[in-house]
């Protein structure tokens, strides 16, 4: 008779086991679940300790109304952790031990009978799996059997989620150390660039500097601008890779992150006959993490430059509708990669470059897994198709986010009665800029156009200055000596709850800054930034379009 009973036990088990799913969240509780049914308990539990404090993470049958945490020492859990046994103990007659006043769970419900076994965790302290009775309860060899046979699928499904723990954690590093190879590919590059610029700018205000001409200090200045415009712009772009990932996702123009690359690496695409050609279908968005999808399209790019060197060709990079789907295209004329290789093209490490293919070029064979991941994570998809000796295309489907076209006419309404709110007369603003030549150029050009401009070098200097004057705007370095930048905005808010703040900056990934632009009453200028910028941004946050 027992050994049929035991038999029927394992046979439920093993259905179970087999059953079980992919997530060992969800399979843990299932267990806990079989455990309390097999053994005709009361209740069922599983908890492992974190710090000073039991987690509950599966329960069966738990009584309605718990809400008691498993965090005090004397309690029947913690008690068997600390125990030097590894076996089933089982402890009737509770109603005459110390657990009956000590512990909440035991008190509040009643139970007078428990059995637990210790069930190792990859990471931590052993956790308990454990069944309560209301009464008195001799466990058999065959439920002794069970719930030890339970602990043990309940240890391989601990170790199941730790190893996607592990995995996730290993995808996210494989992912932060590409990215910053790409960056040390990109930095070499532009180095180079920077030279070349920083040559420019000197030698052509050296000339302008001597000239006489008027007509050869106007052309200097015209290179000059035209020069440190593309400066800024590479610097803007570069700074979006050196960033760690976020995790949240925004509205964007896919056309406009692909370009953000681009921008980084056409002139050296140039200098090595690499033609780009652009074909982009008007203003797609996608909600999107904006640094992964950037990084994505990075290597996708570099991947396309190393096939094309070293005679050159073409890259066609494409934006279009494709149902409701957005298709982003990047189609090179380049080597191409064998028909066979094709179903491994996004495995990690493989490459068919350097040391681990037959390429001169170096790889890692990391590129596409990375990318490969990114657009999964985008709720997207990735296709490659290649054909030897007559290049490569890596095509990615976004969903596709229709704009709201009401937004348009919302935000007129919304600058007329920012307008009215400011009432009659030039804006009043502060300039406030510990680097004097900023804040001079940001005076002249405020006052040019028609506003009245007070500044200041110092934020302790503007504080003072805030108490006594309202301003309807504040141009605000973030990082300055001696005041913090969050004690002059409080001051700002303080004082003048209406007046509307525009930080600089060049750490826009900060915690603070972050929170500072889910508030309407902020911009910010990213430096380096143009004096159109600046206007932008007096214009998004008036109305006003003076000049």
């Amino acid at each position: 008779m027992g050994k049929t009973v035991i038999q029927d036990k394992i046979h439920k088990i093993n259905e179970c086991l087999v059953t079980l799913g992919a997530n060992p969240d969800k399979n843990i509780n299932t267990l806990v679940g079989l455990c309390g049914e097999l053994l005709k308990s009361d209740c069922s539990l599983y908890l492992h300790p974190n710090g000073n404090t039991l987690n509950l993470q599966a329960h069966w049958n738990l009584p309605k109304g718990f809400t008691c945490r498993f965090d005090t020492d004397n309690n029947i859990f913690n008690n068997l952790i600390k125990s030097k046994t590894e076996t089933i103990q089982v402890i009737n007659n509770l109603s005459k031990t110390s657990y009956v006043k000590n512990d909440v769970f035991i008190k509040e419900n009643n139970f007078n009978a428990f059995a637990g076994v210790k069930v190792k965790h990859p990471d931590k302290s052993p956790g308990v799996l454990g069944v309560f009775y209301k009464k008195d309860s001799s466990l058999s060899e065959e439920d002794k059997r069970a719930l030890d046979i339970i602990s043990l699928a309940i240890n391989v499904e601990e170790q199941r989620k730790f190893a996607q723990k592990e995995k996730e954690l290993y995808r996210i590093r494989l992912i932060q150390n590409e990215k910053m190879a790409g960056i040390g590919t990109l930095a070499s590059g532009v180095a180079h660039e920077f030279n070349n610029m920083l040559q420019i700018i000197d030698g052509y205000a050296k000339h302008a500097n001597k000239t006489n001409k008027p007509e050869d200090i106007r052309e200097a200045l015209e290179i000059i601008l035209e020069t440190t415009a593309e400066a800024s712009k590479i610097v803007k772009n570069l700074l979006a890779f050196s960033k760690q990932d976020k995790k949240e996702k925004e509205l964007c123009i896919v056309s406009d992150l692909a370009d953000s690359v681009l921008v980084l690496m056409e002139r050296q695409f140039t200098k090595r006959n690499i033609e780009i050609k652009r074909k982009y279908e008007k203003d797609q968005f996608a909600f999107v993490n904006k640094a992964e999808m950037q990084q994505a399209f990075l290597h996708i790019i570099m991947n396309a430059r190393d096939a094309l060197l070293p005679d050159g060709g073409a890259l066609t990079v494409s934006v279009k509708k494709d149902h409701d789907n957005i298709e982003i295209s990047f189609a090179d004329t380049g080597k191409g990669i064998p028909k066979e290789d094709l179903p491994r093209i996004f495995e990690p490490f493989y490459t068919t470059k350097g040391s681990l293919g037959e390429g001169s070029v170096e790889g890692r064979g990391l590129g596409l897994f990375v990318v490969y991941g990114i657009v999964q994570n985008q709720g997207g998809r990735i296709e490659f198709a290649s054909k030897q000796g007559h290049g490569s295309t890596v095509r990615i489907f976004l969903p596709e986010v229709k704009k709201d076209e009401t937004r348009s006419e919302e935000g007129k309404n919304e600058a007329r009665k920012k307008k009215e709110i400011l009432g009659p007369g030039p804006l009043n603003i502060l300039v406030v800029d510990d680097e004097v030549n900023i804040r001079k150029l940001l005076v002249k050009h405020l006052e040019k156009k028609g506003y009245k401009v007070k500044d200041s070098e110092s934020a302790k200097e503007a504080l003072k200055m805030i108490k006594n004057e309202i301003y309807h705007i504040v141009f605000l370095d973030y990082i300055m000596p001696g005041v913090k930048g969050t004690e002059v905005i409080d001051e700002i808010k303080t004082h003048s709850p209406h007046t509307k703040i525009i930080i600089s900056t060049g750490i826009e990934n900060s915690e603070i800054i972050k929170a500072f632009k889910k508030e309407s009453q902020y911009e910010f200028l990213e430096k380096p930034f143009t004096m159109d910028e600046v206007d932008e941004k007096i214009k998004k946050l008036t109305g006003d379009t003076n000049g």
